[in-house]
């Protein structure tokens, strides 16, 4: 079966960086910020910037630092531009380019800071040598990874288990999470740790919030053709969806999904 791992982002659509500023809202991306150790006049990577919604975060939370948001998608990055303007930032800057192969000089960063893209991409380890590389020595590199999204739930419904078994591991590599912290370690980061937390955005005691129905909607939206990939047709990728968006509208079901934070440091 075809996994994530080859072919491009698959959850691109005209409106994903709509989609990607209202999961910053419902995922409350500020409290990520706990977990990072960055100098006050620091120069900052957002690493697969997307929307821009992290990079504006930083920006605002570090206003003497220098934040560079990167992402290979032109037109996401012209949004970020757009948004970072209007709210008169002043020390964001955006550039293109691949994770995998980055034109920024050896140890051009005090922090690197990444979330998601990593399980979208074709070969993460290169990427993880890449954030390590231009990090500084003792800057942090900090990865946040969903873990097992979507397929961590009670009751189980077999038939719904089954098309998630099949379905998840079409849009991201849903288990890249546990295979990054030995990444780090032998892309020669020190001091790795991993810390954990539920998910806001996908995980639900008893119904989901009408926020998160929606961003499930929308996700599934732009990643409908992986979904027909994964079961076949279009008739079974409706009916999975329907299928899904029942279980998390009904009160007597959980869904469980954690969101790891993996940290190392520059030597």
């Amino acid at each position: 079966m075809e996994t994530s791992a080859e072919r491009p982002y698959s959850l691109h659509s005209e409106n994903e960086c709509d989609r990607l500023e209202f999961q910053a809202q419902v995922a409350r991306i500020e409290e990520h910020l706990r977990y990072l150790d960055i100098p006050a006049r620091a120069r900052i990577l957002d690493a697969g910037c997307g929307s821009g919604s992290m990079t504006r975060l930083l920006a605002k939370h570090y206003p003497g630092a220098s934040v560079t948001g990167f992402d290979l998608n032109t037109d996401y990055l012209a949004y970020a531009r757009a948004r970072a303007a209007a709210e008169g930032l002043g020390n964001v800057a955006f550039e293109p380019g691949d994770l995998q192969a980055m034109q920024f000089a050896d140890a051009s960063f005090d922090a690197v800071w990444s979330k998601f893209v990593l399980f979208f991409l074709p070969r993460p380890e290169d990427a993880v040598r890449e954030l390590r590389r231009v990090t500084r020595p003792g800057g942090q590199v900090t990865v946040a990874l969903i873990h097992a999204n979507w397929i961590h739930h009670y009751p189980v419904d077999p038939a719904l288990q089954r098309d998630l078994a099949r379905v998840m591991p079409m849009i991201a590599d849903i288990y890249l999470a546990e295979r990054l912290p030995l990444m780090f370690m032998r892309a020669g980061l020190v001091d790795v740790t991993m810390r954990a937390e539920a998910d806001r955005l996908n995980t639900y005691i008893g119904s989901a919030s009408a926020a998160q129905r929606r961003n499930v909607e929308d996700l599934l939206r732009g990643g409908r053709p992986a979904v027909i990939r994964a079961l076949g047709s279009e008739a079974a990728a409706d009916l999975f969806v329907k299928a899904y968006l029942d279980y998390i509208d009904r009160s007597d079901t959980c869904s469980y999904t954690m969101l790891w934070f993996v940290q190392g440091r520059a030597p």
